[in-house]
């Protein structure tokens, strides 16, 4: 069933939302879009009203028979990835919480805040990539690649169902 298709589903993802970002406060989803792409993950921009504040959200919940099911992360392995990199000053959207299993949505998803900027598929088109879009994309690769991923390792070892063999 895809999210926002019925009233129990965005009932629920409201109940969910109020959770996270309520304490309490009445929670209503203000607007609910779903986005093209995503082989994996449905993707959905969404606007939430906590209170008296408006919270602009991406939802990503995983698909089932997803084209990467068998050969990509689960939502739940992906998050403490994406918070280390968040953590280290790249520039993405602020992971904000996942749910590894189905029990809310009817699949596992994650939450993040939502950002401007232009999909790098967007910006690359048919003639391919421009040079402030390959700098800004080099710039950003040579930060993930300088985090310091070892101080999380435990961590994003476990996420991802691996351990480090004794040497």
């Amino acid at each position: 069933e895809a999210l926002g298709t019925t009233v129990l589903g965005t009932e629920r993802l409201a109940a969910d939302l109020a959770a996270h970002l309520g304490a309490g406060a009445p929670t209503r989803i203000v607007s609910l879009k779903r986005l093209p792409g995503g082989f994996s993950r449905e993707t959905v921009a969404l606007e939430a009203a906590v209170g008296e504040e408006t919270h602009a959200l991406i939802m990503r919940r995983q698909r089932s028979g997803g084209l990467l099911d068998t050969a990509g992360l689960t939502i739940a392995q992906e998050f403490p990835v994406l918070r280390l990199v968040y953590d280290g000053g790249v520039p993405v959207a602020e992971p904000l919480w996942v749910e590894p299993d189905g029990s809310v949505l009817g699949a596992p998803y994650a939450v993040s805040r939502r950002v401007n900027g232009t999909v790098l598929g967007t910006a690359v088109g048919g003639s391919g990539i421009d040079r402030e879009h390959l700098r800004a994309l080099a710039e950003v690769m040579a930060q993930i690649h300088a985090l310091p991923w070892e101080e999380d390792s435990p961590t994003l070892l476990a996420a991802l169902g691996l351990s480090i063999a004794p040497a």
